[in-house]
Formats: C-alpha cells, structure tokens, sequence
C-alpha cells in the first residue's frame, strides 16, 4: 500500500516538476544575470532535492542577500515542504498504527496542536524559519490527515454520522467564506502562519469535507465548468505562473509594464499549465499509463541526477567566477565588484559595522559604539531602517556636521512612535526605546529616514503618522531633520541594469533609471512635517522621473536602493548643506525679527 502511495505520488509530481525545471534552467542560463544565475543554481539543486524551502529561509534571514522575487523557483518551498510531509507523515503512522483509530487521531491531533502553537509563537518570534520551514507548517497538513483519517475510519468501531443536508450546505459556503476572504482580506504585512492560517486552512477543510455533497451550494458553485478546469489544471499552474511572472515582469520579456503585459503572462501560464497537464500528466497518471514503476524510478532518478548536476555546475560555476559573466561578453567590464571590494576593504568602517548598531532588536544594539563620530559638541540619533542606515557610512566620513551621530537602526522598522507591524514584531519596542536614548545620551537631534513608501504603498502607515512623529520629538525639544524618500529602482543590481541598457558604455557622464516612487510623496511629506527640516533626496538625484545610479565609474547604489559608499557621502554632503542653510536662514529670520 504505501509503495503503490508513494509510486502515484511520484507519478504526480515529478515529470511536470522535472520538465518546468528543465524549462527554467535552460532559460535561466539565456537571459537571467549573474549574480541572479549564482542563485538559481543552488536553489535548483535544492528543489531537486525538496529542500527549497530552507535554501529560501537562510537566503531571506540574510536582510541584504539576493531578493528572492527574483528567482523563478521560489514557489517551489511549499512544494518542498509538502514532499517533507508525505516523507515523515506515513513513518508515524507505522509507528502508531497498531494501537488503534483513536490513538492515531489523537496523535494525529496532538501533533498539528503542537504545530500549530509553535507556529503562532514563531510568527512573532522568528517570522522567516516559521514562514518556510515544515515544524510550524506542518498542522496544515496535518489536518487534513485528520479529515482523512476521520471520513476513512479503519479500525473504527463506530460508523461516521451522516451529514444533514442544511449542515452540508452551511459548512460548504463557510468553508468557501474563509477561503475568498482570505484570498481578498489579507495582505502581506499580516501575521502568517500562526493563527491567521487557520482561516484559509479551515475554510479549505470545510470544503473538502462538505463540498463533495452534490446538495451543497458550495459543490455546486465549484462544479462549474470555469472551475473545474483550474482545479484539473491546477499542479501544472502552479508549477508554471511563477516562472512566467519572474521571467516577463523582472526581465521584461513582452514590454513595459501594464494591462496588456499582465494579460499576456496569465494566457501564457494556463497555456503552459494546460499543455503541461495534457502531455505531461495525463500520459504518466493515466488509467492508461503504460510506463512501468522501474522506468518510472529509473527516469526520475536520471532527471534528478541532471539537473542536479546541472543545477550544482552553475551554482558552483557561478560562485567562483561571480555567475558566470562570460554568457553576456563585456559585462565585466562594468561590473560594480571592483568597486564593492574597496568600499569593503575599509578596515575601520568593517570595525564599526561589527558592533551591531543596525541590529534587530533593542537588546542587539550596541549603545554609545554606535556614535559614527566623536568630534562635535552636540548629538544626532540616526534612525530608522535599512535605508536610513545606508546614510550612516556618509556621516562616518563626514567631519563637517555640527553633530556626532549616533545610529539607531533595525531591519524594516521606521522610525515611527507606535509604528506595529505583525510581521516585525520588534519594531515596537525598538521604537519606543528613542524617548529613552534622547534622554540618556542628550541627543539635541533626531534624522528621520526610511524605505517610506513601502510602508505607506502597503497601507501599515499614512502621512499623518510622520507628522505625529515629528510633533512628538519636537515636544521633547529636539530638532528633527526628516529625509524624505530616496530613489527606488527597478532592478535587482545596478551593474547588470546598466550593461543590459547601455551596453559596455563608460563616458564620463551620469546614468539615469526610472524612478519606481509616486512623484508626489516628498512633497506631501515635507507639507506635513513643517516642523522638521525637511530634506528631500529625489530633488538632489533626480530629473523628473528618471533617477541617476551611475556616475562615470563609480555607482551610487548597490541595489535597487541602499546607497554605496560612494552614493552615500555625496547625498549626506548635500544634506548638511540643505539643512545649515535651513539654519542658517532661520538664525536669520529669528535676528531680523
């Protein structure tokens, strides 16, 4: 019995999942850029080996690593994931099936209880190894085992109670309920897993559970012809929409942005879905199925070898010789590696950086070492998140300002007073600690800077928040110079942007992006924040919607938006001149008066 499982679970999974991954690898190898490519390579192999989900948790724990939504294979944890399961499940369920229905659904239940409340504790916790890893995924799944073991009772002594027509349909469109109001309800700032999984999840039981009861309105809204294509399609879809969408929206395969772009990569996917179901499933699942349980393992452990190997090749090509360049002649030859290597070559500023002044919590920062200069009369606090600490290099080579700045930064956190973000929980307190670090260390001022519009696009904070923040530090008698959001750019490494847009081109002159910032936002900030000293970094980089990355040799940004150190000492020059004419204009003022 449980090798006929595992063969039909074999005859499922792998040739659709071995044929998208041959399509993405020979693909991936055409067009995706190198450092991209060193990526894939190594989360190829671990998809082969069901193991992505963990190559994609250590690459997110790792803040500045490569982000994931570029890599075509990131839909592959949850199938890792899933394949972990159905590994483990069924050695439990030897090990307790001899004693009988009821300690199998009770070990059954106890373990997804046990999943289930480690997982509410590590959405808070550990938001990242929760989010991707079996232990605190695993009572999903487990209940569905428990749906299974209840409606297929062998050992039961007593029958499964029939289901009345009124509870068929209530729990159908419950069930339904929880599922579409999920899908348009949550976002991705929620708290996910932990307990907010239990609304899809149960809705998904109840579905099962009730909808197969031709009786139920549920079943017969999913029996509609629309639907049960998707649902016969489904595997396949799942294998191929993410593919597409990295490979037309990141590498722009059919045009610019928009409608029509959007359309096309849908009609692609469920063509791809479908012909991959047709041709692909269908033939290895079928009644008809002609392909014996030896080549059938034969084959998949051949494809497993290959791309294996391949994936192994090109992640282990990729990382010795920085992914594999030669593909693209010339890329080299403005590649930003000779310039990251010196800026990190900087013995002292890799002390300082070692000390843990961009930490992840309160208890990690490192206090009076975080002070980037110890010169002036007065103190600064630097806070915010990852872009406010793209400032800190520019102030740590910097002896014009009036002010040692002491920074205070934390991964996703803006700076903001009673800021709450399920996902990082530890905002809030990190926050909130700012009253206790101006009093303790007599900070006379407070730089504001962050990612803002991401936390403003995903609605987790509004403008009147900044003000509010403003309006408090400046009740506790400080100056506040608030930096208005910098440029944000449409490409992973800027390197790889600029040689696939001007080619091997390196005239003196400066390059220009597109802008990815609606182009009202610092003009609305600097309104609201009227008490603050207001700098805005687009007016300074920009020219209208177009943002320079590149000046001669030398960039300005190492991704699509953190500053180099190069990108950093000129913006926090042009910030101290800003705001000593802002002061010197209102000394000013303030004699004339």
């Amino acid at each position: 019995m449980r090798k006929v499982g595992y063969e039909r679970r074999a005859r499922r999974i792998f040739p659709a999942l071995f044929v998208m991954l041959f399509f993405c690898a020979i693909v991936a190898a055409c067009i995706v850029s190198p450092r991209l490519f060193r990526d894939f390579g190594l989360t190829l192999v671990a998809t082969v080996l069901f193991a992505s989900n963990v190559a994609f948790w250590w690459k997110t724990a790792n803040y500045f690593d490569t982000p994931t939504e570029w890599n075509p294979l990131l839909h592959t944890w949850s199938l890792a994931v899933e394949e972990q399961f159905y590994i483990l499940f069924p050695l439990f369920l030897a090990l307790v099936w001899r004693f009988g229905w009821r300690a199998r659904w009770g070990l059954t239940a106890l373990g997804a209880a046990v999943s289930l409340l480690i997982s509410m504790w590590g959405t808070a916790n550990a938001p990242t190894a929760t989010f991707y890893l079996l232990p605190t995924r695993a009572w999903e799944l487990l209940l569905g085992a428990l749906l299974a073991l209840w409606r297929k009772p062998a050992g039961r002594d007593d029958p499964v109670p029939a289901i009345s027509s009124w509870s068929s349909g209530a729990g159908g469109l419950l069930g339904l309920a929880l599922v579409l109001g999920s899908l348009l309800g949550f976002d991705r700032e929620m708290a996910f897993p932990g307990a907010s999984a239990l609304i899809p999840t149960v809705g998904a039981a109840l579905l099962i559970h009730f909808g197969g009861d031709t009786r139920s309105p549920a079943a017969r809204i999913l029996a509609l012809a629309p639907l049960t294509f998707i649902g016969r399609i489904s595997y396949s879809l799942y294998l191929w929409h993410w593919p597409m969408v990295v490979f037309a929206e990141k590498y722009q395969l059919f045009g610019e942005p928009g409608l029509f772009r959007k359309a096309v990569i849908i009609a692609l996917s469920c063509v791809a879905a479908w012909l991959s179901w047709r041709w692909v499933e269908q033939p290895f699942r079928g009644r008809r199925a002609t392909i014996s349980r030896k080549a059938l393992s034969g084959a998949a452990a051949g494809c497993m070898a290959v791309l294996g190997l391949a994936g192994g090749l090109a992640g282990g090509l990729a990382q010795t010789n920085n992914g594999w360049p030669a593909r693209f002649p010339g890329i080299a030859s403005v590649s930003d590696s000779g310039q990251y290597a010196a800026e990190h070559a900087e013995t002292e500023w890799q002390q300082f950086r070692a000390r843990g002044c961009f930490a992840d919590d309160v208890s990690g920062w490192s206090k009076e070492q975080c002070f980037l200069s110890r010169h002036a009369r007065s103190n600064a606090l630097l806070w915010g998140d990852s872009f406010a600490a793209s400032y800190a290099y520019g102030f740590f080579r910097n002896e014009r300002a009036n002010f040692d700045v002491l920074q205070y930064t934390s991964p996703s956190c803006p700076p903001i007073v009673g800021y709450h973000a399920a996902s990082r929980p530890q905002c809030a307190p990190f926050n909130k600690n700012v009253a206790d670090i101006i009093r303790q260390y007599e900070i006379s001022t407070v730089i504001m800077a962050a990612n803002w519009n991401i936390y403003l696009r995903r609605g987790k904070m509004q403008y009147g928040d900044i003000q509010d923040t403003v309006g408090y530090l400046r009740g506790m008698g400080v100056r506040v110079i608030l930096i208005g959001q910098s440029p944000l750019f449409p490409f992973a490494y800027p390197d790889e942007y600029f040689f696939r847009t001007f080619g091997t081109e390196q005239a003196e002159r400066a390059y220009y992006a597109p802008l990815d910032v609606a182009p009202d936002m610092n003009m609305r900030m600097a309104t609201l924040a009227a008490d603050a000293a207001f700098f805005d970094p687009l007016s300074f980089l920009c020219r209208g919607t177009e943002c320079v990355f590149k000046q001669g040799k030398l960039y300005l940004f190492y991704d699509y938006g953190h500053y180099t150190h190069y990108g950093s000492r000129k913006v926090v020059n042009a910030l101290l001149d800003a705001t000593s004419a802002v002061a010197a204009g209102a000394r000013k003022s303030a004699i004339e008066r």
